[in-house]
């Protein structure tokens, strides 16, 4: 099974779609309660609603997963600390394989969400 974060979002949507296609199982993460059904539409198999942000969420959703394909919110001030929790779960629960959505050019210091995004990828180094 792959779990993947930030599922409800429009990459987490179409992450969704690739893997089901693939025949993968998937376990999504979404934030809020109304996003199920939207996750499930696609083919996501098992569908929990929590905040990434939170260790003990990370720990229960990586429990059981070969593979995360972790999406933060987008532009969140919040990217450093919950890449922090995403790779402590990960780590924690022997998870194989992390992949952790990013963008081109994180080192750009001008642009605040990539240079958060660089500061993960430093964590993952």
């Amino acid at each position: 099974m792959i779990l993947v974060t930030g599922a409800a979002g429009k990459t987490g949507r179409a992450i969704i779609r690739a893997f089901v296609v693939k025949g993968e199982a998937v376990r999504a993460l979404v934030y809020r309660s109304e996003q199920t059904r939207t996750v499930e539409a696609l083919g996501a198999q098992q569908v929990v609603v929590g905040d990434m942000r939170l260790q003990a969420t990370m720990d229960r959703v990586a429990e059981g997963v070969r593979a995360i394909y972790h999406i933060c919110p987008n532009v969140s001030p919040d990217e450093v600390a919950i890449g922090r929790v995403a790779i402590a779960a990960a780590r924690s629960a022997g998870v194989e394989h992390l992949v952790y959505h990013s963008v081109l050019h994180p080192q750009v210091e001008a642009m605040p969400h990539h240079w958060q995004k660089l500061r993960v990828e430093e964590q993952l180094f």
